[in-house]
């Protein structure tokens, strides 16, 4: 599956498509024609739990296809790689496809608003109350997030009143604008919010896969003494799969070495900007094959997805998509499945200081059934 390029853009069957997030717009696959089913009409499409889905969600038909009212529906039923839903309005018909419209969420952020006389508190409250994934309190101490509303700005904080984001102290010039765009991060940070509490429910399953890492740690004071140049793919595998205390150090192409961390480990938190570090994927499980995603949200709420690959069975392999460059904290989530994915319906923006106007999407996959597992790893990564 293509990767978008760096204008944010996808070719895909002659169709040009454009990366607009957060609410989602990646189009998923009708796969079925309308059909009876107590007494409700619904379709099937070729997306599930791994791919993001929730129940409760609804999506439209994504393009001008000329029929009005525009067809929606609600999802019904989510299972890992297929979903179920009610036609709320209009006709849809087998191939068409859809992009989210508004997502549910199984739980809401309790969200607490100061200075109730502030002039903007009941349009900021009215704001909130109509977001899903949100619900208001006064209770401080069950507050998950706080508004801070004064004269000339509203500031979204944590519960212990830090800013979320500089993006989230926002002017109130204009207060239509001001709500656009806390409407538009709080929509950010509840997806991201999503995303790192994301779980499958064969989490605690022993037989899950595990993502490995080994940290390759920059040579800033030029304490390498035995240094090895990989020219190819293979041979940097070679070196990287070797454990020990006699690891040597890798230089790359960018004239950058780096020290080898002696062994693989299961969490990164000794990083600093700058290290890279090398995931290692380990199918030692009876299963003939598994796919291997990797979802990173950053502090700024955008989330990144990559493709890790396909691991035979009693394989293990180094990661060739990339050799992650460690430049903040993170949240990543490991998924695995036994069937492909669209790992690109969890991707999106972070913060915005003013609403985009652009429009997103990218190609639908389609998948059958299977095992699917998440896995989280909180990545430290200080200056100091």
């Amino acid at each position: 599956m293509d990767h978008p390029r760096s204008d944010d853009s996808l070719l895909y069957e002659g169709i040009l498509y454009y990366i607009d997030l957060p609410r989602g717009l990646f189009p998923i696959l009708v796969t079925s024609d309308p059909f009876r089913k107590q007494g409700k009409r619904v379709v099937n499409l070729a997306a599930g739990a791994s791919s993001g889905l929730t129940k409760g969600s609804r999506y439209w038909l994504f393009g001008n296809q000329n029929r009005k009212p525009r067809p929606i529906l609600e999802l019904t039923k989510v299972w890992a790689y297929k979903s179920e839903g009610r036609i709320i309005q209009g006709p849809f018909q087998k191939g068409d496809l859809v992009i989210e419209k508004q997502r549910a969420y199984d739980t809401s952020l309790p969200v607490m608003i100061g200075l109730q006389d502030a002039g903007a508190y009941k349009a900021v409250a009215e704001t909130v109350s109509q977001l899903s994934g949100y619900t208001l309190t006064s209770n401080p101490n069950q507050a998950v997030l706080k508004i801070h509303i004064s004269a000339t700005h509203l500031q979204v904080t944590d519960n212990n009143d830090q800013l979320i984001h500089p993006f989230l102290r926002i002017p109130l010039a204009n207060q239509k604008k001001a709500l656009d765009l806390l409407r538009y991060n709080l929509a950010i940070y509840a997806r991201a919010h999503f995303v790192k509490t994301l779980r499958s429910p064969e989490i605690l399953e022993e037989n899950a896969p595990q993502l490995r890492f080994r940290l390759l740690k920059l040579d800033r004071k030029n304490h390498c003494e035995t240094i090895k140049e990989p020219s190819t793919y293979e041979q940097l595998e070679k070196i990287l799969l070797q454990e020990g205390n006699n690891s040597p150090c890798v230089k790359f192409p960018d004239e950058l070495t780096f020290q080898l961390w002696p062994y693989f480990t299961d969490q990164v938190t000794t990083a600093q900007p700058g290290d890279k570090v090398a995931l290692l994927l380990d199918n030692n499980q009876g299963v003939r094959h598994y796919y291997y995603y990797l979802v990173m949200v950053e502090p700024n709420g955008r989330v990144n997805t990559v493709e890790l690959g396909k691991v035979k069975q009693k394989s293990r392999v180094i990661a060739d998509q990339l050799m992650l460059s460690l430049s903040s904290n993170e949240v990543w989530k490991f998924i695995t499945t036994t069937e492909e994915i669209n790992i690109a319906n969890y991707r999106q923006n972070g913060f915005q200081e003013t609403v985009p106007e652009s429009q997103s999407s990218e190609p639908p996959s389609k998948t059958k059934g299977g095992r699917w597992y998440v896995r989280t790893y909180d990545v430290h990564v200080s200056d100091r």
